[in-house]
């Protein structure tokens, strides 16, 4: 552009700019720009900024200000100083078909743009609009100066109204304008009114960009075509119309080539232009192009940052190395990988030396991403030297965001901090358990403190949701110990819960959560009180998520409880809860549908009838199709196994009807992974079999234990040759299999093998790691020498732990290793309880009782230490005295008054019963009948929903029938039958037979009737027990006694 001077008394009082692109004579010296005046402002604006970038500029490139005392200048005076100093007839067709004039408002602020608005609307106004030009159009003046207002609207966001008025009336103007007199007037008008539909109407907008391209397709204005198709291609995008706006694209690449300007505004919009195409493609599903268009983005703003590294071009230039490391990090090839890895270091050091010139090191957001992207590049690797890099790239985002936090205590960003520690405890997952523990541990800490600092419901959700998630970590590990940790913190989830519930309704959903974890880990464990306790803990779950529609909760509580019904073989209640749970799942292709299917498939399995297999086997082809799919979207090992385990279950029932099939193809998923095609190591191998083998661990049958056994004893031959550690840990789940299968000698073989490892190791390295898994292995070795019946050998083993377990706590006094060693004491205690040596067993659950007492006060221990005076309590009763018998209701009291708190209704009647019995034996009449009226006032509104009370109920009856015998007879009696009608439905056991014949026996000393003495003594020979034969004496004496 060429300057030529104003009409002010300095030559810089006004520059004007002539075109480049014209010859140099007097016909072509036209204005290319228009200037307006504010206050003492006079505002330059060039006919190239508008046509590069669609819209208007506030940029220094394309604009000059010139402060100085100068009157206002109308567009009629700039007219006449154009004509006095050069040989020109103005003709205002001439110049807006020519795009000489623009009127360029830059936005200085509402209110100038406001005062600019009237300038326009006094122009339109004029009567006679002749005075300002020659000749002129009246329709394409006004369509100027309504342009010109239109612009300005669109810079007063908040003016919508009077920008609509604007559009209107500049359509109704260009419509009036003959065909044949159609220019570039008309062209803009349609353009602004496309802009101006954009966001309310895209077809509309839409239509009358064809209107522009139509005018102006045989125009050489190259840049204008590009900008009219490039929008085109936006709105057909927004409508989800990718081929024709991949075609849109494609033209507005095409005539932005044309121009063959090397603009830095023009490649920064080409480069917007090819990321918005490969967005296209990417609906496409065409990578080839996506991959061409996301180079050609990447390789435009390397050429801008190159030529002018300003901030703004080194951000975008940041911004396009992440959107192709992004692109690649979706493929599929380890080729892929490495590119993925390649742009992500670029992208980190180029975002390092941009954070270090703006002093953001420490809290840049984008070094956080980087890091955090390039972490998970690497755990994609097999390789334990490639998994360590991840996690320490993973471990420096965490520092970026946890600097972050401390700087602003900003709730979003603390949240940031918390979830990157958890990223961090699952990258350390693919590691070792212990490492996994460890970070998971940080992790929850972290979420704890944050919902302290932020008590909301959707953190205390996701505090629930890591705590739980160590929790299965502590019970996966097969460690004892850590079994009690994982108590301690679901136990105390629900006591948070609770205790937040009823402050704040809004956490009733997370405390029926809360109880949902509960009822997940009773599941896991052994034992009829675990059994009891899950289906205790599930149906609180579902009464208060129901409560509160918490229908997810609701759905997977009811799950659990159908899975604890199918232990107890009521398959009908389990049915028809699995059923609920499938017809609510209906319609998704999730994991949870799938495992909806399968427990429906193993009900029907376990009914056995012809019928019930071809059930089973419909709901097992179901689960895989699901399991199928969840696979084809996720290609990850995790739905692999899941998939593999249905196809399992399928060739089980196969093999009822003699067809291999199923079986095969099992076989063949598990050699699939077993010799997958990519380079694996032999430790992720190892790994895989381990995996699989607790797969199987976790399902119900003999045949399932042993195909975890195979699967931990090929895993073994895998891990060998790597760490010892590792080896002697699968040693250990193979013991813990083979104690399941009652295999208790080898289970004790596998014990020993993983204790003479880790002993080894402590010998050689006295590292802490060993040291506290021999703790773990003497433990395991004194449990299975208890379950063999040797109890010396067990106690040798649980000193040896002791002996372990206080070295570690004198050398740190923490809580853990207080708790450990307590627990150690517990067992020993009830080994000595077993073999009826209370002394001594008194003794150790009095230092139990002690160290629980030292935690009492941080409630993640305060039930082991409710437990320990239970433990005192019961040893209390055996001795018979009027001391220990005080000693034991006194226990028995104060863990009353805390069940009582729980909410946990089993412990609750458990406690009642154990010290209503206690006063009883004391002689305390009057205590014991009110806690047995306060237990049969509570029983009485279990019974309702659940039957697994009713013993417990007959049972409170009978002893209150006991109590009033001898002064109220009558009542007794009405007791006591109404106790034999509530066991007669019960299961024909020893025990219940025994229950049933004391019963009797009483109802015949109440009534002096032979026929309940008759009772009682054919129940008692049923019962084939010992402890019945003192009794059915006592009876037939009864009897010589009324003849």
């Amino acid at each position: 552009m060429n300057k030529v001077k104003g009409p002010g008394e300095d030559e810089h009082d006004i520059v004007l700019y002539m075109r480049d692109d014209q010859d140099q004579t007097a016909e072509y010296a036209l204005v290319s720009l228009i200037l307006m005046k504010r206050e003492d402002h006079i505002y330059l604006y060039s006919e190239k900024a508008f046509v590069h970038q669609g819209s208007l500029l506030n940029s220094e490139d394309h604009y000059e200000e010139i402060t100085d005392q100068l009157s206002y200048f109308s567009i009629d005076d700039l007219e006449k100083w154009i004509a006095q100093n050069y040989d020109v007839h103005f003709d205002y067709p001439l110049i807006y078909h020519q795009h000489l004039v623009y009127f360029m408002i830059i936005n200085s602020g509402d209110e100038a743009l406001k005062a600019d608005l009237d300038i326009f609307d006094r122009y339109l106004q004029e009567e006679d609009l002749n005075a300002f030009t020659i000749s002129v159009d009246d329709y394409k003046r006004c369509l100027a100066f309504l342009h010109a207002q239109a612009m300005i609207c669109m810079r007063l966001d908040h003016d919508h109204e009077r920008l609509s008025e604007i559009v209107r009336q500049m359509l109704e103007y260009a419509e009036k304008i003959p065909h044949e007199q159609v220019d570039t007037m008309v062209s803009d008008a349609y353009e602004i009114a496309g802009d101006y539909y954009s966001d309310k109407d895209p077809e509309m907008a839409l239509y009358y960009y064809v209107q522009v391209l139509s005018l102006i397709v045989n125009q050489e204005d190259d840049l204008f075509l590009a900008i009219i198709h490039e929008k085109s291609g936006d709105l057909e995008r927004q409508l989800q119309r990718y081929d024709q706006a991949i075609a849109s694209y494609l033209q507005a690449e095409k005539h932005f080539q044309k121009s063959n300007d090397q603009d830095e505004a023009l490649m920064i919009q080409m480069a917007a232009l090819y990321q918005d195409l490969s967005r296209c493609y990417e609906q496409k599903n065409d990578r080839q192009a996506m991959e061409n268009c996301l180079q050609n983005e990447e390789s435009l703003l390397k050429q801008v940052v190159t030529n002018d590294p300003k901030q703004d071009n080194e951000h975008n230039y940041i911004i396009a190395l992440r959107n192709i490391a992004l692109f690649y990090s979706h493929g599929q090839s380890r080729q892929d990988l490495e590119k993925a890895i390649t742009y992500y270091h670029l992208e980190l050091n180029y975002s390092y030396q941009y954070e270090k010139r703006y002093a953001h090191v420490e809290t840049s957001l984008s070094l956080a991403h980087a890091y955090h992207a390039l972490g998970e590049m690497y755990l994609r690797y097999d390789g334990e030297e490639e998994l360590r890099e991840g996690i320490a790239y993973l471990e420096k985002d965490a520092e970026i965001l946890k600097n972050r936090y401390q700087m602003s205590h900003l709730e979003k960003q603390g949240l940031e901090m918390a979830v990157a520690y958890h990223e961090i405890s699952k990258a350390y997952a693919l590691m070792s358990d212990q490492e996994a523990i460890t970070a998971l541990e940080k992790a929850m800490q972290l979420f704890k403190a944050f919902f302290e600092d932020y008590p909301k419901v959707s953190h205390f959700k996701n505090y629930l949701i890591v705590s739980s998630q160590l929790g299965e970590r502590y019970v996966d590990s097969g460690d004892r110990d850590l079994y009690e940790k994982a108590h301690a913190i679901y136990s105390e989830n629900v006591l948070w819960a609770h205790d937040l519930a009823i402050k704040q309704p809004a956490f009733i959903e997370e405390y029926a959560r809360s109880l949902f974890l509960l009822g997940g880990f009773y599941a896991l464990m052994d034992g009829e009180f675990y059994q009891r306790s899950a289906i205790d803990a599930y149906n609180k779950s579902i009464r208060y998520a129901t409560s509160v529609q918490a229908t997810d909760i609701e759905m997977n509580a009811k799950e659990g409880l159908g899975l604890q019904y199918m232990k107890q073989e009521d398959t009908s209640e389990a049915g028809a809860l699995f059923r609920e749970v499938l017809d609510y799942r209906q319609g998704t292709t999730t994991y949870e549908l799938g495992r909806a299917y399968e427990n429906l498939g193993r009900l029907y399995k376990s009914l056995g009838e012809e019928e019930d297999l071809r059930q089973a086997y419909a709901y097992h082809k179901q689960e895989a199709e699901v399991f199928a799919k969840v696979y084809e979207q996720s290609h990850s090992d995790h739905d692999y196994y899941n998939l593999l385990v249905a196809k399992r279950q399928i060739a089980e029932l196969d093999m009822l009807e003699n067809s291999q099939t199923s079986l095969h193809e099992a076989i063949s998923l598990f050699q699939e992974i077993h010799q997958a095609p990519i380079a694996l190591s032999d430790d992720l191998r190892g790994l895989i079999l381990d995996r699989l083998g607790d797969a199987y661990r976790k399902l119900d049958g003999k045949e399932h234990l042993l195909q975890a056994l195979h699967c931990y004893q090929e895993a073994g031959h895998y891990k060998i040759e790597g760490h010892p550690l590792d080896f002697s840990r699968i040693e250990k789940k193979c013991g813990y299999i083979h104690e399941k299968l009652k295999d208790l000698e080898s289970a004790k073989d596998c014990y020993q093998e993983h204790l003479k490892i880790v002993t080894d190791l402590y010998e050689e390295h006295p590292d802490v790691q060993y040291y506290q898994e021999m703790a773990v292995g003497e433990h395991n070795m004194g449990m299975i020498e208890r379950r063999l019946k040797n109890i010396e050998e067990s106690n040798a083993h649980l000193n040896a732990e002791k002996k372990i377990r206080m070295a570690l706590f004198h050398e740190d006094d923490c809580d853990a290793h207080r708790y450990a060693l307590g627990i150690v004491h517990r067992h020993l205690g009830e080994n000595y309880e077993s073999l009826k040596q209370y002394l001594e067993a008194l003794r150790e659950y009095r230092v139990f009782y002690y160290h629980m007492a030292v935690l009492s006060e941080q409630p993640r221990y305060r039930q082991a230490y409710y437990v320990a005076l239970e433990k005192l309590g019961n040893v209390h009763k055996h001795f018979n005295d009027p001391h220990h018998l005080i000693q034991a209701i006194d226990c028995y009291e104060k863990v009353y008054h805390f069940v009582e708190k729980m909410h946990n209704d089993r412990s609750l009647v458990t406690i009642l019963q154990k010290l209503a019995f206690t006063y009883l034996k004391a002689g305390h009449l009057e205590e014991a009948m009110q806690l047995y009226e306060k237990q049969e006032k509570l029983l009485e509104g279990l019974i309702t929903s659940d039957e697994s009370y009713l013993e417990d109920y007959a049972s409170c009856l009978n002893y209150k029938g006991m109590i009033l015998k001898k002064n109220d007879p009558e009542k007794a009696r009405e007791l006591f039958e109404k106790v034999i009608a509530l066991r007669q439905d019960e299961a024909s056991t020893p025990y219940h037979f025994f229950r049933l014949g004391n019963t009797y026996r009483l109802l015949g000393e109440v009534t002096q009737n032979k026929d309940y003495y008759l009772a009682a003594i054919h129940c008692f020979e049923n019962s084939q027990l010992k402890s019945s034969e003192p009794y059915r004496k006592a009876c037939l004496e009864a009897l010589k006694g009324l003849e």
